[in-house]
């Protein structure tokens, strides 16, 4: 961030290995809370007003 605060440089393929982890946790997140822009529903996803 400090080199390029404006994030105009694409490094992805400098840094494949981040890549991977960063989609790794993406995609952990959204089995676990889902993700709208797929239509993905989470394993723990509970209904609007529902208290355990």
């Amino acid at each position: 961030m400090r080199r390029d605060p404006g994030e105009r440089y694409d490094v992805k393929d400098q840094y494949p290995e981040v890549v991977r982890l960063l989609q790794s946790i993406a995609e952990e997140a959204r089995l676990d809370l889902g993700d709208d822009l797929t239509g993905q529903i989470g394993l723990n996803r509970r209904e609007v007003g529902y208290i355990k």
